[in-house]
């Protein structure tokens, strides 16, 4: 049996990339130490992370689905199953790098549901404001948040990247015969300018209310004061959620836009290729 002193010290419990960019979020200090004890606790039985992650997503849906109800505290158990679904989230990885089980697929697997995620969660709470706002636009601004938070952007980019990498395309036409060269230039990729990583704390904190769990934090936040406000008599705070989705549905598709453009003029498309030409191999 796995005891909880074992899983607590072992080195690799946490990913070594969030020891040093982590701390200070929420993640590091608040669901880090909960999903400690899940893990604990799964280890003991035969559930595989994969499975974990499952778990994680079916947790996820079923909190978006109820972020579409009339009812704030039928909405904001749906923000508390999403906060479960987050720390189970941390306790597929946990599990993986005790039973030595990181893989591509795994790695995959996660994304996909962050993915589906992320998207539920930003339509289900829009349809959930049409309650409040009795207006259409809520939907409309929920979908748009959904499908512009979906990373259409650098998916692509990775897969046209490793598409041109195997077909040769460097060798085949004269506009990728020098490219390294040009490339190698602009000391690689560019795709920090906004995010966790990002030098400035401004960026920082733009990609933190943009990315989960800062959007869910948001959401959360703005189901509770209207809640409260209302319980008070102060029946405009029932609208706090209608304009939140008003705000991501807005700023979404511009962010979102504005990264397909850093993509084209910064040329990192083909900067990801030069990178996969320098491995020694490309996994099939």
């Amino acid at each position: 049996m796995v005891s909880l002193n074992e899983i607590r010290n072992f080195k690799n419990r946490i990913n070594p990339t969030e020891e040093t960019e982590g701390r200070g979020s929420f993640g590091f200090y608040v669901a880090r130490p909960v999903s400690l004890y899940v893990t604990w606790i799964l280890l003991q039985t035969p559930i595989r992370a994969n499975q974990v992650t499952l778990l994680h997503m079916a947790l996820g849906i079923l909190g978006s689905v109820l972020l579409a109800f009339p009812s704030l505290w039928v909405r904001l158990t749906g923000c508390a199953l999403l906060y479960s679904g987050f720390v189970v989230d941390n306790v597929d990885g946990e599990i993986a790098r005790f039973r030595r089980e990181v893989s591509i697929t795994g790695k995959y697997i996660d994304t996909v549901a962050h993915t589906i995620v992320n998207a539920m969660m930003f339509f289900g709470f829009g349809f959930g404001a049409y309650w409040d706002a009795n207006n259409l636009s809520t939907i409309v601004f929920g979908f748009l948040a959904a499908f512009f938070c979906l990373r259409i952007d650098t998916f692509a980019m990775y897969a046209e990247a490793a598409k041109a990498f195997k077909s040769n395309l460097d060798k085949n036409y004269d506009y990728y015969a020098n490219i390294e060269g040009k490339v190698d230039r602009r000391r690689g990729s560019n795709l920090e300018y906004i995010s966790k990583r990002a030098e400035s704390r401004l960026k920082r904190l733009v990609f933190a209310v943009f990315a989960y769990p800062g959007s869910l934090h948001v959401m959360t936040i703005c189901l509770f004061v209207a809640l409260l406000g209302s319980s008070l008599g102060y029946e405009s705070s029932i609208l706090l959620p209608a304009a939140a989705i008003a705000f991501y549905g807005t700023l979404l598709p511009i962010r979102r836009l504005f990264t397909i453009r850093q993509i084209i003029v910064r040329k990192e498309t083909e900067i990801q290729m030069v990178e996969l030409s320098k491995k020694k191999e490309f996994p099939e």
